[in-house]
């Protein structure tokens, strides 16, 4: 089948030839890219469509998201950012007692803020389930809460050691004991070990959902960034049966998760086992993820200064450990992927890069998650050594309960990427859903990357420095060639090129002449990938 799209506003990433008007699609690739008068020639026998000026984009790509653990985390009780401690409560509560025959209840979303410095507490949960376990991952997912039967089962008492002492731990009363507050994954999966919490039929359903979701958002290709390994396993056998099926409605570009000092040890026996199995342009494990610190709500991520209690967090890995490690899957051909929000922990993914560079190993895609926090002098070195900083702009606004945990200092140099890029460096945008409190709509992202400010409201504060807004071309290659570059895939995705897969999104409107503070409000009309729409709003008026 031929499709032919022409008299619109097209931009196809690819700077060699940046705006056109009219695109041919034939079966899965794009077939010609130019004006309307050279399109003619794939008129005969094609759809033909009419764009009436309305913007044609490559398809976008969520660069760092969690959709493989999201359909577990998500499948149960679900909170939001914008929960009361009190609603919290009570949603975990209806959950409980409108599933009375559950062994099991595992919920996702609590906002970590509504509690004080000590955190959740477990008494709380067992108020409300005390004979069977119930387990939570905050909004941020770095953090958990569960109650006492969960601790029971898990035989963990005021002697257990904590994980990662100072990183990763169970936070105490002073007694000792555990309170049912849980800091960082390892000691979530430790408490998650041993304990069935999920329905497989229940997860495929989700999984669906969240095709669905994205697919309406415009969004066609992944960047998963990680499962727990508790259900590692089983996600990457979901994901490879939907592909079997032919359901599957975005590309995936895969990893294998490192999230604590444990699973160090057996990240790269397990990423080649994954990579030989799955490697297709639709399933493709490449990527060796390390999760090296923490988050700012959390006070968890590895910074220089020490946090306002005087405490101080280290990377999980670092110095030649961490190096190594990245030479090693470097050699192998694998991509990097590491989450690093404070400038400590940035910087030890930079000295990585550099080792990985110094070893001859040019052509390794190295990505630094979130980028919250670089110490200035390493602003240049992301250009330097070819680290694609990474970020989730919907994080952009002006958020003062951190100025608390940050100090007025560091407050007014976060998410400093319009630096970034100013030495030549790349820049990719994800949601990192489901830890996405302001939504994982990429236009959305768009907006708040452009503005600095909350999505909701034109006239709130701007995130200090606004020298650091970002433009909308800027986030759409972010999103598009950039984030294919990120996944090793821009020979296939990631422009509007001939050759390249037809992985297209139509726009009601040029986003380059949409007021910034309304561009999340622009239409998503039609989410082809691989030639075949996959979404397509009644709005538009097409029939596929």
């Amino acid at each position: 089948m031929t499709t032919v799209f022409k008299n619109g506003h097209v931009y196809t990433m690819n700077r060699e030839m940046p705006y056109v008007s009219a695109v041919a699609v034939e079966d899965d690739k794009i077939v010609y890219v130019g004006n309307d008068e050279g399109a003619k020639a794939y008129e005969a026998g094609a759809k033909v469509v009419d764009l009436a000026g309305k913007m044609l984009i490559p398809g976008l790509i969520d660069a760092h998201c969690h959709p493989l653990m999201s359909a577990f985390v998500t499948s149960g009780i679900l909170c939001d950012a914008e929960m009361t401690h009190d609603e919290v409560l009570k949603t975990i509560r209806a959950y409980v007692e409108a599933h009375p025959d559950n062994e099991t209840y595992f919920g996702q979303g609590y906002p970590e803020w509504v509690f004080d410095e000590r955190g959740p507490r477990k008494e709380e949960l067992d108020a409300i389930c005390p004979d069977k376990p119930l387990y939570l991952m905050s909004n941020g997912v770095h953090e958990g809460w569960c109650n006492s039967k969960t601790f029971e089962l898990r035989n963990i008492t005021k002697d257990t050691p904590d994980p990662i002492p100072g990183f990763s731990y169970f936070h105490r009363n002073e007694n000792g004991e555990p309170t049912g507050h849980l800091v960082e994954a390892a000691a979530q999966l430790f408490v998650m070990e041993g304990i069935r919490w999920f329905e497989t039929e229940q997860v495929a359903g989700v999984y669906q959902d969240i095709f669905r979701q994205y697919s309406a958002l415009g969004v066609t290709s992944f960047g998963d960034c990680g499962t727990f390994g508790a259900f590692e396993e089983k996600a990457i056998s979901h994901i490879a049966g939907f592909e079997e099926r032919g359901e599957l409605k975005q590309r995936i570009c895969g990893c294998v998760m490192v999230e604590d000092t444990e699973s160090v040890k057996t990240a790269l026996d397990r990423l080649r086992d994954k990579h030989g199995k799955y490697h297709s342009d639709l399933f493709n494990v490449n990527t060796l993820k390390i999760v090296n610190d923490g988050t700012v709500e959390s006070c968890s991520c590895a910074m220089y200064a020490p946090y306002p209690d005087g405490s101080v967090v280290e990377p999980m890995i670092q110095g030649e450990a961490l190096y190594s490690k990245c030479r090693e899957a470097a050699a192998e051909g694998y991509n990097l992927h590491i989450h690093a929000i404070g400038d400590k922990a940035i910087h030890e993914t930079l000295m990585a890069a550099k080792a990985v560079r110094e070893a001859g190993y040019f052509d390794t895609r190295i990505i630094n998650a979130h980028t919250h926090i670089t110490a200035p002098e390493d602003i240049p070195l992301f250009a330097k050594y070819n680290v694609l900083a990474n970020t989730s702009s919907i994080w952009h606004y002006d958020a003062p309960e951190n100025r608390d945990i940050l100090g007025d200092a560091q407050y007014d140099h976060q998410f400093e990427l319009q630096s970034i890029l100013s030495h030549g460096a790349r820049m990719t945008l994800g949601s990192d859903f489901p830890a996405d409190e302001m939504g994982k709509e990429p236009l959305k992202g768009i907006q708040m990357g452009v503005t600095r400010q909350i999505y909701n409201d034109p006239e709130a504060p701007i995130l200090e420095s606004a020298a650091e807004r970002l433009t909308v071309e800027q986030c759409l290659e972010a999103y598009t060639i950039n984030a294919a570059y990120g996944m090793h895939w821009d020979d296939k995705i990631g422009s509007i090129e001939v050759g390249k897969y037809a992985d297209l999104v139509v726009l009601e409107k040029d986003l380059n002449e949409v007021p910034v503070h309304s561009i999340m409000n622009t239409k998503v009309l039609l989410t082809m990938m691989g030639g075949k729409p996959t979404y397509v709003n009644e709005a538009f008026g097409q029939v596929f």
